[in-house]
């Protein structure tokens, strides 16, 4: 399962389009320019999970993410107190208002997590829940929109990456044997 194509699918937004990591843009055979509803999605979405997946990193953020129950304030705490300001961003970058992507980003992260929450059968396990984002994060970054910035908002300047964009046989290794060391650390 791809998590990212399934919110996309799951909430409704036009399919996603990867980013090519030597343009910064989205991959040229699906670029006919973002329509409205489309940016948001593609702006959205994998913000949503990419704090996620940062969130996961340690069991403090894990345990204060799958314990959450309200959709705003977990978002201010993925997003490092910074919620004003992404929304500000994505608003920027979809061409909507700010109400409508603070509707989208609560309405994706409660979709989110009841998925993470479905896939590591409801346990607050750091390990499961991790091991589950890390395993998706080759289907997330290469979606992130890198004019976000995510990265400086995040405090991981990887997360704005090139190479985490970056596909093929030997990139694959490479994701692949990243994700084993990352895996190994406790």
């Amino acid at each position: 399962m791809n998590i990212t194509e399934f919110l996309q699918q799951q909430l409704g937004f036009r399919p996603l389009n990867k980013i090519d990591p030597n343009t910064q843009q989205p991959a040229k055979e699906k670029q006919d320019g973002f329509e409205v509803s489309g940016a948001l999605g593609q702006a959205a979405v994998p913000a949503v999970l990419t704090a996620m997946y940062k969130k996961s990193r340690t069991p403090e953020g894990t345990e204060e993410m799958m314990n959450s129950t309200n959709a705003t304030s977990l978002l201010n705490s993925l997003f490092n107190n910074r919620l004003e300001e992404v929304v500000a961003r994505i608003s920027e970058f979809a061409g909507v208002s700010k109400d409508d992507a603070v509707e989208e980003l609560e309405r994706i992260t409660a979709t989110a997590l009841l998925l993470v929450r479905k896939n590591t059968n409801g346990k607050v396990d750091h390990n499961a829940v991790s091991s589950f984002l890390n395993a998706q994060s080759s289907n997330i970054f290469p979606y992130l929109p890198p004019a976000l910035h995510l990265g400086e908002i995040l405090k991981d300047d990887t997360v704005d990456d090139n190479s985490n964009k970056m596909q093929g046989p030997m990139s694959n290794l490479m994701h692949n044997l990243e994700k084993g060391f990352s895996q190994g650390k406790k």
